[in-house]
């Protein structure tokens, strides 16, 4: 099963897995696959990567249920980052701030990798927010972080107070109340929201909410096949 796509500057799509990392080059027909741990069955959870983002140098941050880990793409060696403190860390979304850093969900929670140091730094949970919580987060221009909740609407958490804010509010209170599955800020600085089969655009100006129906990606169930990038 496919669990995310990175689209590199060589237009090279890195595809992660249940089963590890796959890559295709763009007019090749040869799909090459990497596993960074080729002794566990190809069921085991450790094989998969759910979310990825892009260096600008040959290397592919990659989060899996190991935490996170970095691939270089030219000798194709995985480097494994474990927190020691909680092993069994998920990295199911990637973000990096202004200042290079990587904040990671673990789908209740919010954390910060140092990429200096190599060491994860505070984690952060919102106020009332479930266990497997976080579905998707965004780092806007300001910096702050916006994440879709399974169940719950957005919230939205600012560093520099060390504030959350939740939503819905009385905009998404109809509307936004479900599980948000991806989110994206465009070049005017709207938000947009995949919530089940359905897209949304929030002007943060005039605080309008813009509906657009069934996007083209979902299937019979109503759910969405893929993530707003």
């Amino acid at each position: 099963r496919v669990r995310s796509i990175a689209v590199d500057r060589d237009n090279v799509a890195w595809i992660g897995m249940d089963s590890g990392l796959g890559k295709l080059s763009a007019g090749e027909k040869v799909f090459e696959h990497y596993s960074f741990n080729k002794n566990a069955p190809r069921n085991n959870i450790d094989h998969g990567v759910w979310s990825m983002l892009n260096n600008s140098d040959s290397t592919l941050w990659l989060g899996t249920s190991k935490g996170l880990i970095l691939f270089n793409k030219v000798n194709h060696q995985f480097t494994v980052y474990p927190r020691r403190a909680d092993p069994r860390l998920f990295v199911s979304a990637i973000a990096k701030d202004h200042q290079g850093n990587l904040w990671i969900s673990d789908y209740g929670r919010l954390g910060v990798f140092n990429v200096h140091d190599k060491i994860y730094n505070s984690f952060y949970k919102p106020p009332d927010f479930p266990v497997h919580g976080i579905k998707d987060f965004r780092i806007d221009r300001a910096g702050n972080i916006w994440m879709g909740s399974n169940a719950n609407g957005i919230y939205a958490y600012f560093p520099e107070s060390n504030r959350f804010k939740s939503f819905p509010n009385n905009l998404f209170k109809d509307q936004i109340a479900r599980s948000i599955r991806s989110i994206f800020e465009d070049s005017r600085k709207n938000l947009w929201f995949i919530r089940g089969a359905t897209l949304f655009r929030w002007d943060r100006m005039t605080n309008e909410l813009t509906s657009f129906g069934e996007p083209p990606h979902v299937n019979t169930m109503g759910n969405t096949w893929g993530t707003i990038m």
